[in-house]
């Protein structure tokens, strides 16, 4: 990972893909809010994909740095099986959609069923994904419990 980093320039080649992608976000100009989103999206996949081609970096870390660290918080969504639940729990109705992978009786998370969260999450909270990610997660954290609502 370190000598593929160092290939790609170091460091500074992640805030560069990091700029290059908030350049293009401001030098996007659309009217049509459906075009940006696209657009939007697919600078998330192309952040995404060269950050998958550094060894060991899956898409959980991958969605993570993108996340994190290079403002892909529209689209990024970390999933592991915490997340799984809470969409599965919270946000997805089993009686709408039998061959929903959400329901499909899985006991770890597939490609598919990671896609799956995604989009529901990017449905029921677009444009604040990320916030919602990080917010419901802690939520589920025992030693936070206490100090939420009721």
């Amino acid at each position: 990972t370190r000598h593929v980093l160092d290939e790609w320039g170091g460091e500074s080649a992640l805030m560069d893909l990091r700029t290059a992608t908030a350049a293009t976000t401001s030098a996007a100009s659309t009217s049509n809010a459906m075009e940006e989103e696209d657009a939007s999206l697919q600078r998330y996949w192309h952040v995404r994909e060269k950050l998958l081609e550094l060894a060991g970096v899956g898409p959980k870390v991958a969605d993570c740095v993108a996340m994190f660290s290079l403002d892909q918080d529209a689209h990024a969504i970390p999933v592991d099986v915490h997340v799984w639940n809470i969409a599965k729990r919270d946000y997805s109705n089993e009686d709408d959609n039998a061959e929903d992978p959400l329901f499909s009786g899985q006991k770890s998370v597939t490609p598919k069923l990671y896609q799956r969260v995604q989009q529901v999450f990017r449905q029921k909270f677009p444009n604040k994904t990320a916030w919602a990610h990080s917010l419901l997660f802690v939520a589920e954290l025992p030693s936070f419990r206490p100090t939420l609502p009721p």
